[in-house]
């Protein structure tokens, strides 16, 4: 059990929400367009606690975009999409992704960033490994300045 697993066990049995810390997205091309349904960046995880619900996610735009992105999780690891290409999980692994995707596309904008948010998801989950594989997809052409990739946190009950 590593530091935040056990961390989040210890919220959730208080009564309190657990919130991820952010995870910056890995892998993805700076300042090139994507287009809409590519995979935004490569597969990553979420050091979560063994059983929860997934109540909301925050997107920390931190380049102001503000293009909706689906996140799409897994209690299990699974095959990835490129980069940059149009997101095609597997039908393996189709069985084996949640049975929803987590769209995030509401935007509170600032002067020079914004910040996505997802409340009332309610998605509970069972992950043995104290881990949710996580790759997102864009709905938009992002184009991301290096500095300014963005991040993401889980908010987990």
């Amino acid at each position: 059990m590593n530091l935040f697993e056990a961390l989040g066990q210890i919220i959730l049995a208080l009564g309190g929400p657990f919130v991820t810390p952010p995870k910056i997205i890995p892998g993805l091309t700076l300042a090139g367009a994507y287009t809409s349904g590519d995979a935004f960046g490569t597969l990553f995880w979420f050091d979560v606690p063994r059983r929860g619900v997934v109540q909301g996610v925050i997107f920390h735009d931190r380049d102001n975009e503000k293009l909706a992105k689906e996140i799409i999780l897994s209690p299990a690891e699974f095959t990835p999409t490129a980069n940059d290409s149009a997101f095609a999980p597997s039908a393996f692994d189709l069985t084996r992704l949640f049975p929803i995707r987590i769209v995030v596309s509401n935007f509170d904008a600032y002067n020079a960033n914004a910040i996505g948010h997802v409340e009332g998801v309610n998605l509970p989950y069972v992950a043995p490994e104290g881990k949710l594989w996580c790759q997102v997809v864009t709905r938009g052409a992002d184009n991301i300045a290096s500095g300014s990739e963005p991040s993401i946190s889980l908010i987990i009950k």
